[in-house]
């Protein structure tokens, strides 16, 4: 789903891909190539660290089972999230995100589940 969603995002002239993380560095170099200018990361936490302020919004698309500390990671560092379902695995995760989502709620910080 991550490199439909990918494809999809660079469709919008209104978008720009700053960075991309996969573990996998054939679809790494996949996604590079469309997006020449993004950095790169094998490392979501790396990314989301050293991006800061260059990115508003991420796009949570790997093994059900990171989704929501991605997820909520991102959100902490007041990004927009964008997560493939399940956004949750466990009831604790579903109701940390929660919590989070209502707190941020006043600043327009949003996690999507799609």
């Amino acid at each position: 789903m991550g490199f439909h969603d990918f494809q999809n995002f660079l469709s919008h002239k209104r978008v720009e891909v700053v960075a991309i993380c996969d573990v996998d560095a054939n679809h790494l170099a996949k996604a590079a190539r469309l997006a020449p200018k993004a950095r790169t990361y094998t490392d979501w936490r790396e990314m989301l660290e050293k991006e800061g302020d260059a990115i508003d919004s991420v796009n949570v698309a790997v093994p059900d089972h990171q989704h929501a500390i991605i997820s909520l990671t991102a959100m902490r560092k007041g990004k927009h999230v964008y997560c493939q379902k399940p956004l949750c695995k466990y009831m604790d995760e579903s109701a940390a995100l929660r919590a989070l989502g209502n707190k941020l709620a006043s600043c327009k910080i949003a996690c999507c589940e799609a």
